[in-house]
């Protein structure tokens, strides 16, 4: 899991993670508040520093240590790095595409896409290769990721294409219902038109004052 070159201000991290803290922090089950401060102060950290999966994770489980937790299943605390991780990266992704006006201009909308192997689950594989415009509602609840350890991307387009929606039925995974660039920076402001100024090639009333200099001055 490389780092990424978009970059997170240490507020914008924390809040992508405040947006899906309890739902994150419920893969290790009984802890205090205390803890899961701490456990997101460690997620955080991983993020702000690019780190790869295996440093994220080697942070996640010395903190884990120092706490005195251990979690059940192996996979708890790559689970917490990937999701995490994601949030935050989509969240910057967000900022970096869309609030930006010129290159927000330049968007027409997103491909959703998925890792495309067996470890696929089927209601994202289900969503593999819709394409929608970048204003269309399906975004505000399956801009990835859609749930835990999710891999799917949103892959911006720059030319129109032909769109493909999703199955009717098609549901994000629980609580994983929101947009993490919005709920930490808020929507594009609307792009005001510049105004146009139309100037006649020809104006009778300027035609007939020159005509009327003219014949003073003959």
């Amino acid at each position: 899991f490389p780092s990424h070159d978009i970059r997170h201000d240490s507020s914008a991290v924390s809040e992508a993670l405040a947006a899906h803290e309890r739902n994150a922090m419920t893969v290790v089950r009984g802890v205090s508040i205390d803890t899961e401060s701490k456990l997101r102060e460690a997620l955080k950290e991983a993020v702000l520093r690019g780190e790869t999966l295996r440093d994220s994770k080697k942070r996640i489980q010395e903190t884990m240590d120092s706490l005195g937790l251990s979690p059940r299943n192996k996979g708890t605390i790559e689970t917490l790095v990937r999701t995490q991780t994601q949030l935050a990266y989509s969240a910057g992704r967000w900022k970096a595409e869309r609030l930006d006006p010129d290159i927000d201009e330049m968007i027409w909308g997103y491909k959703y896409v998925t890792a495309g192997d067996n470890r696929v689950r089927e209601d994202h594989k289900n969503l593999d290769g819709v394409v929608l415009p970048k204003e269309h509602q399906f975004w505000v609840q399956f801009m990835p990721p859609n749930g835990f350890n999710c891999r799917c991307q949103a892959i911006p387009l720059y030319d129109q294409q032909p769109v493909k929606f999703p199955p009717r039925d098609a549901n994000p995974d629980k609580t994983f219902n929101f947009n993490p660039g919005q709920v930490v920076y808020g929507n594009p402001a609307p792009r005001v038109p510049e105004a146009r100024i139309d100037v006649p090639t020809e104006s009778p009333s300027i035609d007939r004052l020159a005509a009327a200099v003219k014949s003073w001055t003959d």
